[in-house]
């Protein structure tokens, strides 16, 4: 067991720090957002038809917040005791940044009703996720 003032648990809360500002950067600057859209987006396939429009704006953008949220939820989970309080945060740090994302393309209600509901989902995943994998540790651990 490390006691505090050991070099290897200061090595430790300093990792932890890193990783923590690392998230905190990536969120603020949607880092991770850009590359993972562009790459679901062109492998997606899209309808022909118009009217599975919404439906795959939907899941596509589901599918982007699944594959930034549930690592990064594991990660918080895994490594930090306040992980709930980290990934609400996180999740507080994304709304402002979402609401740039309101599209000239499409009309305002349809673009504010898109961000809410990427808003919405990536607060599930990422609070939800955090969740369930702190149970599931609590569950492995006994």
């Amino acid at each position: 067991m490390h006691t505090k003032s050991s070099p290897r648990f200061q090595a430790s809360n300093a990792a932890k720090w890193i990783i923590f500002l690392s998230l905190v950067a990536a969120w603020v600057t949607k880092t991770p957002y850009g590359q993972i859209s562009d790459f679901v987006g062109g492998n997606f396939p899209w309808p022909d038809d118009r009217s599975l429009k919404w439906p795959a704006l939907l899941l596509e953008r589901t599918i982007v917040e699944f594959m930034i949220c549930i690592p990064a939820a594991y990660l918080l989970a895994g490594l930090y005791r306040r992980s709930l309080h980290i990934s609400i945060l996180l999740t507080s740090l994304y709304i402002p940044i979402a609401t740039l994302d309101l599209s000239a393309p499409l009309r305002p209600s349809y673009a504010t009703a898109f961000v809410f509901f990427g808003m919405i989902v990536h607060a599930a995943l990422l609070i939800g996720g955090v969740l369930v994998f702190k149970e599931k540790n609590k569950t492995i651990v006994r």
